[in-house]
């Protein structure tokens, strides 16, 4: 199931950190800009009553960030899973398809 991609070509990166302009930035080879996760909204405090929801919502940008950068390895190994899977395993398979065509806005 080698399929030529649609979406800008990986390796995609996160930001090591957020920035204050920008969120939390997934960046291309080259430096293009894939898309900024959202960091947490200028009214929720970094210290005192919203400390901790803070630091959760910081940290799960990171986290959303660090996914979205995989994407295109996360894709691509999919890719090459289903054509293992379908002999032996043909609902994980079915699985992988549903997701894959998901990911490329085939379905």
């Amino acid at each position: 199931m080698n399929i030529e991609p649609k979406h800008t070509p990986g390796p995609w990166m996160a930001a090591a950190s957020p920035s204050s302009i920008l969120g939390w930035p997934v960046i291309a080879a080259g430096g293009r800009l894939i898309c900024t996760i959202a960091t947490p909204p200028n009214n929720l405090e970094r210290t005192g009553k919203d400390a901790a929801a803070y630091e959760v919502f910081l940290k799960e940008c990171g986290v959303n960030a660090h996914l979205i950068a995989a994407a295109p390895d996360l894709l691509a190994a999919a890719q090459r899973a289903v054509e293992s899977l379908c002999g032996d395993y043909p609902s994980m398979a079915a699985d992988l398809k549903e997701a894959i065509a998901k990911a490329t806005g085939d379905e």
